[in-house]
């Protein structure tokens, strides 16, 4: 395993234009001892910079006090914005053009792409030569911040202002030969500080998005139900999960993590999808799979004291910042991917058809949409007919009203139709039908439809793998209902179905 502590140089003096020669302000000198003291006992065996002096600097006095040469990369240097001085007042909106398009640039400037080239190959370059060392590279914000995004293309201009003004500031990466296997920052300053609370920035991102994993989190599915493990001496519940292992793959880590925290034999596991959790001092990465287990043996003599079966995340749960975020991800993961390789059209977001289509479970490009119908059957008593998620599915056994995605030569009328088709066996008549709400909700236009309509519940037929109950329920009792997390509310507001209910009713 190779360590790379990447140093982002303490505050410099912005009074000296010369970009090469730029050092360090009195305050930036004395906030070297912050990174000195960081280091100290970091094993160090190699202290690599920039040329650039303010880099330099910012590492010079840890390798003084460990007797070290400083060697420098050339291109390790800060990205040439352009040979004419930028004002603070461009600065802002040139910088977020370069982040928008990283071949971007000013006159005889780089854009991003080419600054992150030449890091990147500056990196692999160390990498080789310093195989299985502990290593320094003082380093500059802009250059950092395209190694970052090499690794983890989430990260862009918003992140670049969190860290504009952080100096001085570290980022830890492991990397085997030439993979990076984990990244973590340290905020010196921060450090120093020691607020009082932390906020987490809590992320999904597209399976294979990320090419840093540290972390697995497993969502186990057992006799219809979440399987939770509580460790021992707490009384909260979590998911199987934790960090991955020199040399595991993300899948490794979790089929051994599986075991260790749930006793399981016999299962199916999948990758679902990636994520992120940042804190004001750390970067974590990882990725979240699904397993539906078969058998259960007795629990290894790990560190869980018991498993246990929920609807739901549990009341008590270990990470709570992040297990709701995750479990939500999930069930929308679950939900796509039941039906995958189903045809959706791509409209834009004026709802204008694109010409053309998408195979469900696939990420749709930024700029499509597609379209999304829910309906609320309504009888002449002010009942709404709801039906309950078959456990296979996205939020299983959780009760809802009948909706899904258009597929491909759908329009809203005819998805609704076909939805409540194949969810209830009913026929319900489009005069019967009304337009109610359009919303665009992340990558989807939302149409949520009224049909006034009685229905015999003998008359429902329930769908194998889509439904496996259904009855009748009044706006109150559905309400009551979401409060418990047995319905799902993805559209329309509660009061609405109120209002709905008490109009008059003409069958």
């Amino acid at each position: 395993m190779t360590t790379v502590y990447f140093i982002r140089h303490a505050r410099p003096d912005y009074s000296i234009r010369d970009d090469r020669t730029r050092p360090l302000t009195a305050q930036g000198m004395r906030d070297r001892e912050l990174v000195t003291n960081f280091l100290l006992d970091k094993n160090i065996d190699v202290v690599l910079s920039s040329p650039y002096k303010r880099a330099v600097d910012t590492v010079a006095a840890f390798a003084e006090q460990k007797g070290m040469e400083i060697e420098t990369y050339e291109d390790f240097r800060e990205r040439r914005s352009d040979s004419e001085w930028i004002s603070n007042d461009e600065f802002l909106s040139f910088v977020e053009k370069q982040w928008e398009d990283f071949s971007y640039k000013r006159n005889d400037g780089e854009c991003l792409a080419e600054v992150q080239e030449r890091n990147i190959a500056a990196l692999n370059d160390v990498l080789a030569r310093y195989k299985d060392k502990r290593i320094v590279i003082g380093t500059h914000g802009t250059a950092l911040s395209t190694i970052i995004n090499y690794y983890d293309r989430t990260y862009g201009f918003k992140d670049f202002l969190k860290m504009i003004f952080l100096t001085p500031w570290v980022i830890r990466m492991d990397f085997e030969d030439k993979i990076c296997k984990g990244m973590e920052q340290t905020d010196l300053i921060y450090l120093e500080q020691k607020p009082a609370g932390e906020n987490y920035i809590v992320k999904a991102a597209t399976l294979g998005e990320l090419k840093v994993y540290r972390y697995v989190v497993v969502f186990s599915r057992y006799k219809d139900k979440w399987l939770y493990c509580r460790i021992k001496d707490s009384d909260a519940f979590g998911n199987a999960g934790g960090r991955i292992e020199l040399g595991e793959t993300p899948l490794e880590a979790a089929k051994r993590e599986l075991y260790e925290e749930t006793g399981a034999l016999e299962y199916d596991i999948v990758p679902a999808f990636d994520y992120l959790v940042h804190r004001p001092n750390e970067r974590s990465h990882g990725q979240v799979f699904l397993a539906h287990i078969r058998e259960l043996s007795a629990l290894p003599d790990y560190e869980i004291a018991e498993v246990k079966l929920f609807d739901t995340i549990p009341d008590k749960m270990r990470f709570p910042e992040i297990l709701p975020v995750l479990f939500h991800r999930m069930q929308v993961w679950m939900n796509l991917n039941s039906g995958r390789g189903e045809l959706w059209d791509v409209y834009d977001r004026d709802r204008n058809l694109t010409g053309r289509t998408h195979r469900r479970g696939d990420p749709l490009p930024e700029g499509d949409y597609h379209l999304v119908v829910f309906v609320w059957l309504l009888n002449s008593k002010g009942e709404y007919l709801i039906t309950k998620r078959a456990p296979n599915k996205g939020y299983p056994n959780m009760w809802e009203n009948t909706g899904g995605s258009a597929i491909a030569g759908d329009d809203s009328l005819r998805a609704v139709i076909r939805e409540v088709k194949e969810e209830t066996g009913l026929d319900i008549k489009p005069e019967n039908g009304k337009l109610l709400s359009t919303v665009i909700v992340e990558d989807s236009i939302q149409d949520t439809w009224l049909f006034r309509q009685d229905f015999e519940l003998g008359d429902v037929v329930l769908q194998e793998n889509e439904t496996v109950d259904a009855k009748y329920a009044t706006a109150e009792e559905i309400q009551r209902m979401i409060g418990r997390d047995e319905f799902i509310q993805i559209c329309c507001d509660i009061e609405d179905l109120k209002g709905f209910a008490s109009e008059k009713i003409l069958m």
